[in-house]
Protein backbone atom coordinates (compact mmCIF):
# COMPACT_ATOMS: atom_id res chain seq x y z
CA UNK A 1 0.00 0.00 0.00
CA UNK A 2 2.99 2.35 0.25
CA UNK A 3 2.63 2.99 -3.50
CA UNK A 4 -0.76 4.59 -2.71
CA UNK A 5 0.86 7.09 -0.33
CA UNK A 6 1.10 9.55 -3.23
CA UNK A 7 -2.69 9.93 -3.23
CA UNK A 8 -2.53 11.27 0.33
CA UNK A 9 0.01 13.92 -0.64
CA UNK A 10 -2.64 15.64 -2.77
CA UNK A 11 -5.41 15.36 -0.16
CA UNK A 12 -6.85 18.28 1.76
CA UNK A 13 -8.66 15.94 4.18
CA UNK A 14 -8.27 12.28 5.03
CA UNK A 15 -10.52 9.80 6.71
CA UNK A 16 -8.45 8.43 9.59
CA UNK A 17 -9.75 5.06 10.74
CA UNK A 18 -8.80 3.80 14.17
CA UNK A 19 -9.89 0.65 16.00
CA UNK A 20 -11.67 0.29 19.33
CA UNK A 21 -10.72 -2.44 21.79
CA UNK A 22 -13.83 -4.30 20.60
CA UNK A 23 -12.42 -4.39 17.05
CA UNK A 24 -14.96 -1.87 15.73
CA UNK A 25 -13.53 0.67 13.27
CA UNK A 26 -14.13 4.39 13.80
CA UNK A 27 -13.46 6.89 10.99
CA UNK A 28 -12.86 10.60 11.48
CA UNK A 29 -12.10 13.29 8.90
CA UNK A 30 -8.88 15.14 9.76
CA UNK A 31 -6.48 17.67 8.30
CA UNK A 32 -3.05 16.43 7.34
CA UNK A 33 0.39 17.56 6.36
CA UNK A 34 3.13 15.51 4.75
CA UNK A 35 6.52 15.19 6.42
CA UNK A 36 8.78 13.17 4.14
CA UNK A 37 7.22 9.72 3.97
CA UNK A 38 4.83 10.30 6.87
CA UNK A 39 1.46 11.90 7.45
CA UNK A 40 1.10 14.44 10.27
CA UNK A 41 -2.23 14.91 12.05
CA UNK A 42 -3.11 17.16 14.97
CA UNK A 43 -5.76 16.15 17.46
CA UNK A 44 -6.70 17.12 20.99
CA UNK A 45 -5.79 15.08 24.06
CA UNK A 46 -9.49 14.59 24.81
CA UNK A 47 -10.19 13.00 21.39
CA UNK A 48 -11.40 9.41 21.24
CA UNK A 49 -9.04 8.64 18.36
CA UNK A 50 -6.08 9.31 20.64
CA UNK A 51 -7.31 6.77 23.18
CA UNK A 52 -7.82 4.22 20.38
CA UNK A 53 -4.35 4.87 18.91
CA UNK A 54 -2.74 4.40 22.30
CA UNK A 55 -4.36 0.98 22.43
CA UNK A 56 -4.01 0.01 18.75
CA UNK A 57 -1.61 2.15 16.68
CA UNK A 58 -2.56 0.48 13.37
CA UNK A 59 -4.68 2.88 11.30
CA UNK A 60 -5.91 3.35 7.74
CA UNK A 61 -6.17 6.60 5.81
CA UNK A 62 -7.88 7.61 2.59
CA UNK A 63 -8.89 10.83 0.88
CA UNK A 64 -12.24 12.28 1.85
CA UNK A 65 -14.13 15.55 1.86
CA UNK A 66 -14.66 17.86 4.84
CA UNK A 67 -17.73 15.88 5.89
CA UNK A 68 -15.71 12.65 5.98
CA UNK A 69 -17.18 11.03 2.89
CA UNK A 70 -14.49 9.08 1.08
CA UNK A 71 -13.83 10.03 -2.52
CA UNK A 72 -15.09 7.47 -5.04
CA UNK A 73 -11.61 6.44 -6.16
CA UNK A 74 -9.95 6.79 -2.75
CA UNK A 75 -7.56 3.99 -1.89
CA UNK A 76 -7.03 3.04 1.74
CA UNK A 77 -3.44 3.31 2.97
CA UNK A 78 -2.51 1.32 6.07
CA UNK A 79 -0.10 2.81 8.56
CA UNK A 80 1.13 2.94 12.12
CA UNK A 81 0.48 6.03 14.25
CA UNK A 82 2.84 7.33 16.88
CA UNK A 83 2.38 10.18 19.32
CA UNK A 84 5.13 12.78 18.92
CA UNK A 85 6.39 13.80 22.37
CA UNK A 86 9.55 15.75 21.47
CA UNK A 87 8.56 19.42 21.82
CA UNK A 88 10.84 20.88 19.10
CA UNK A 89 9.62 18.19 16.69
CA UNK A 90 5.99 18.88 17.68
CA UNK A 91 6.45 22.57 16.90
CA UNK A 92 7.98 21.83 13.49
CA UNK A 93 5.15 19.47 12.57
CA UNK A 94 2.47 21.89 13.79
CA UNK A 95 4.09 24.54 11.59
CA UNK A 96 3.56 22.27 8.56
CA UNK A 97 -0.15 22.07 9.31
CA UNK A 98 -0.38 25.80 9.99
CA UNK A 99 1.32 26.59 6.69
CA UNK A 100 -1.06 24.32 4.76
CA UNK A 101 -4.33 25.47 6.34
CA UNK A 102 -3.46 29.08 7.24
CA UNK A 103 -6.27 31.08 8.83
CA UNK A 104 -8.45 27.97 9.19
CA UNK A 105 -5.78 26.32 11.31
CA UNK A 106 -5.40 29.41 13.47
CA UNK A 107 -9.18 29.57 13.97
CA UNK A 108 -9.42 25.91 14.93
CA UNK A 109 -6.31 25.55 17.10
CA UNK A 110 -4.82 28.98 17.72
CA UNK A 111 -6.84 30.19 20.68
CA UNK A 112 -5.56 29.35 24.15
CA UNK A 113 -9.16 29.36 25.36
CA UNK A 114 -10.09 26.72 22.77
CA UNK A 115 -7.12 24.62 23.80
CA UNK A 116 -8.09 24.81 27.47
CA UNK A 117 -11.65 23.79 26.62
CA UNK A 118 -10.64 20.87 24.39
CA UNK A 119 -7.39 19.80 26.03
CA UNK A 120 -3.86 20.16 24.76
CA UNK A 121 -3.05 19.51 21.11
CA UNK A 122 -1.35 16.21 20.35
CA UNK A 123 0.70 15.58 17.21
CA UNK A 124 0.41 12.22 15.49
CA UNK A 125 2.93 10.99 12.94
CA UNK A 126 1.63 8.16 10.77
CA UNK A 127 4.04 6.03 8.78
CA UNK A 128 2.49 4.02 5.93
CA UNK A 129 3.17 0.27 5.96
Amino acid sequence: MVSDFGSLKRARYIELTTVRKTGESVSTPVWLAIDGDSVVVLTMESAGKLKRIRHTPAVTMRQCNLAGRAKANAVAVAGVAEIVTDEPRQSALIALLSAKYGWQFRMAFGSAAKQRARGLPVVLRITPN
